[in-house]
């Protein structure tokens, strides 16, 4: 039980040593972002076209749909 004390309160000095970042521990954060966008950025790129498709369909639905609301609030065919 003690070591876990023990251990704990290490941890929580060192979170609180506000020393900044080691050289390391920002490169480690950068691969990791890099690798990241890698995976990502492929997959946003191959579903835009889906989703402009998906915003141009939706656009001409939405003009007969405008349309008979503008007709139903002038009470006209």
């Amino acid at each position: 039980m003690s070591v876990n004390i023990m251990c704990c309160s290490k941890l929580l000095g060192r979170l609180r040593d506000d020393q900044g970042f080691t050289t390391g521990e920002l490169m480690a954060t950068l691969a990791l972002l890099t690798v990241m966008a890698a995976i990502a950025v492929p997959s946003f790129l191959s579903a835009q076209p889906g989703l402009r498709l998906n915003g141009g369909a939706r656009e001409v639905l939405g003009k007969p749909m405008w349309a008979h609301s503008k007709a139903v609030e002038q009470n006209s065919t």
